[in-house]
């Protein structure tokens, strides 16, 4: 008789809740709110973002010295255009439990977001060897020059080279080969 009362009373306890779920549930949709986990969500309509493929990668300028970059390297190293800085160089040890200026996020925004215009990576491990700026018209502005100022710097702490090239309508191959050799060899 016991244990009949105690499968009621278990029995009852089940129907109780399995009611109470149901109408939390009905509130939930009736309210727009939205649907705990276990029940299936229908997929909301993709929102439209506001961006669009960039049609080019390079500026005219840096293609063509890409092109001249990848006939002085030929298979000997990697040449990549548009590198993140920060995907090259990081803050050092040690930076990570200061507050304030010198702290390891303060240094980092430092770096993160700039890019540079082309590395020149060992095949094995994509170590960065060297890396080469462009420098056209834009880098005589006082911002860029800052920021020039502020790469070589963090480069250079870094223990990076950096290797500053005016674009040329004609680049002397020879003269260019030297630079960049003489630069990896450091």
């Amino acid at each position: 008789m016991e244990t009949l009362f105690g499968l009621l009373i278990t029995l009852g306890l089940i129907v109780f809740i399995a009611k109470l779920f149901a109408s939390a549930s009905q509130k939930l949709l009736k309210n727009n709110m939205p649907r705990p986990n276990i029940l299936l969500k229908t997929p909301e309509p993709a929102k439209v973002l506001p961006f669009r493929k960039k049609k080019y990668l390079m500026t005219q300028t840096e293609h063509k010295f890409f092109g001249v970059l990848q006939e002085i390297i030929k298979d000997k190293y990697f040449v990549v255009p548009q590198v993140a800085l920060a995907r090259i160089i990081e803050v050092k040890e040690g930076q990570h439990d200061k507050y304030g200026p010198d702290s390891f996020y303060s240094n980092f925004s430092r770096i993160n977001k700039k890019s540079v215009d082309f590395v020149i990576f060992e095949k094995g491990y994509f170590t960065p060897l060297l890396v080469i700026e462009l420098d056209d018209y834009t880098h005589n502005f006082y911002y860029r020059r800052q920021r020039d100022k502020f790469l070589d710097e963090a480069l250079k702490a870094a223990g990076l080279n950096i290797l500053h090239i005016k674009p040329e309508y004609n680049y002397d191959i020879t003269h260019l080969e030297h630079d960049i050799f003489s630069q990896l060899k450091t």
